[in-house]
C-alpha cells in the first residue's frame, strides 16, 4: 500500500501516471527517483499524449522490467517470466478498468 500511496501523491503533484508508478517503485529496485521520472516522462498521456496504452500500465510494465527483466541475451527464462507477468498485469488492468488505452479510460 505504501507504494500505491506514493504513486497517488506523485500524480497529485502533477506527474503523469507512468512517472508516478515507476517513481514509486524505482528506489526499491535500484533506480533513483529522478531517473525514473525522466525515463517514464514520454509515456504519459498514453504514449506521449496520444491516448494509446495507459501510462500507469506502461509504468507498471517498466517496474516488471526492473524487477524481472533479463540482462543476458541468452536468458530465455527471464524473458518468458517477464512476458508472463506483463500478460497477467494486462488482464488484471483490463478487468479493473475495462480498457488498456488512455483515451478509453478517460472517455476521450
Amino acid at each position: 500500500m505504501r507504494r500505491i500511496a506514493a504513486a497517488a501523491r506523485l500524480f497529485e503533484e502533477g506527474f503523469s501516471c507512468s512517472q508516478a508508478v515507476l517513481a514509486a517503485f524505482a528506489p526499491g529496485l535500484g533506480l533513483d527517483r529522478d531517473a525514473a521520472l525522466r525515463i517514464a516522462a514520454p509515456f504519459g498521456g498514453g504514449m506521449g499524449h496520444q491516448g494509446e496504452t495507459c501510462g500507469a500500465l506502461a509504468g507498471a510494465m517498466m517496474v516488471i522490467g526492473l524487477a524481472h527483466g533479463r540482462t543476458r541475451a541468452d536468458d530465455e527464462a527471464a524473458k518468458e517470466r517477464a512476458y508472463a507477468l506483463v500478460a497477467e498485469l494486462r488482464e488484471r488492468f483490463r478487468a479493473h478498468g475495462g480498457h488498456l488505452l488512455c483515451r478509453d479510460l478517460l472517455g476521450a
